[in-house]
């Protein structure tokens, strides 16, 4: 009869827990290899326009698998709760996670592991830090619904404006706008549509847009009263 040691019998059963995941997968050891398909997994908070913090919600996407593949996501080798995809029609996967309460802020590496043919590669959890307000009270916040798919402001300190550009549609643009907006009150005084751009490889020229704006090439909307 052989006694082992409790050191060993220790390291043998911390050995077999962290290999109890693995034990799951269906996919041979040293079996076929994924080796065509590329695939791409994105985390976001739940909470549109928020970042990810320890005990929130978490929104998972990815892409590039193949019709009716099983993922499964890890930390280490424990698999983790809400991890277990299976890849639609067009080769993707969805689905949510809560990360724990007690995680600790950082870029946190998630295996991301696909199953017949076999296939490994990493994401990028990043859980941010929550950071209280601090000097708010010295600033005055003006809210206002100006138009859809803003994504760029510039300041005009001479003429107290600010512009803003504006897309709707990821490609083909459907509408484009860049915006002139009261700097105090964030009402619209005036907005213009872009010219369509130039082909690629015409010789057309360039022209910016708030040079547009700046020779007055847009007629001012009309205030109350005014």
């Amino acid at each position: 009869m052989t006694r082992l040691l409790p050191s060993f019998r220790q390291a043998l059963m911390v050995g077999t827990l962290l290999m109890a995941p693995v034990a799951s997968f269906a996919q041979a050891p040293f079996g076929a290899v994924e080796r065509s398909a590329e695939p791409q997994l994105r985390f976001a908070a739940a909470e549109p326009g928020q970042p990810i913090h320890a005990g929130s919600a978490v929104a998972l996407s990815g892409q590039g698998f193949r019709p009716g593949q099983k993922v499964t996501l890890l930390y280490g080798t424990q698999a983790l709760a809400g991890g277990a995809l299976t890849a639609d029609a067009e080769g993707k996967v969805a689905g949510r996670l809560t990360i724990p309460a007690e995680a600790v802020a950082g870029n946190h590496p998630i295996v991301v592991v696909a199953d017949a043919p076999y296939g490994a590669t990493l994401a990028t959890l990043k859980v941010s830090p929550r950071v209280p307000l601090s000097g708010q009270e010295r600033f005055e916040v003006t809210e206002a619904q100006v138009t859809r798919g803003l994504y760029q402001t510039a300041f005009s300190a001479r003429n107290n404006s600010l512009y803003v550009t504006s897309a709707v549609g990821r490609p083909p643009v459907r509408v484009s706008e860049l915006l002139r907006l009261d700097a105090q009150t964030l009402k619209v005084t005036a907005r213009v549509t872009p010219a369509l751009a130039p082909a690629p490889g015409s010789r057309q020229g360039r022209q910016v847009a708030d040079e547009r704006v700046e020779r007055q090439r847009i007629v001012p909307q009309p205030r109350a009263g005014g």
